[in-house]
């Protein structure tokens, strides 16, 4: 039985991804997940993205951590022997890099 997160699965697992373009300036994708084993009937998560400008840049960020730069973590990390989550040995956090 695996575990992604909190998010049990088992091997009659089944995920969808639709990925559509609406339009030039949007992505969007749907998620169907269906597991009989686990839940009690599929559902479905769906995201849409904007274009950004084209001088803007990809910044990093951390969903667990609402997403604010000035506090990111080191993530949540792979399942450890023990059963807690993080990397065992972590490199550390670079500094980050101020636009010119």
């Amino acid at each position: 039985m695996p575990f992604e997160y909190a998010n049990p699965s088992s091997d009659a697992l089944q995920v969808v991804e639709r990925w559509t373009r609406p339009d030039a300036e949007h992505i969007h994708v749907e998620t169907r997940i269906e597991d009989p084993k686990f839940y009690t009937k599929p559902f479905t998560y769906s995201r849409t993205w904007s274009l950004g400008n084209p001088d803007e840049q990809v910044q990093e960020f951390s969903c667990s951590e609402n997403n604010h730069p000035g506090h990111l973590g080191l993530g949540p990390g792979p399942v450890r022997k023990d059963g807690t989550i993080g990397y065992e040995n972590p490199d550390p956090v670079p500094v980050p890099v101020k636009p010119q």
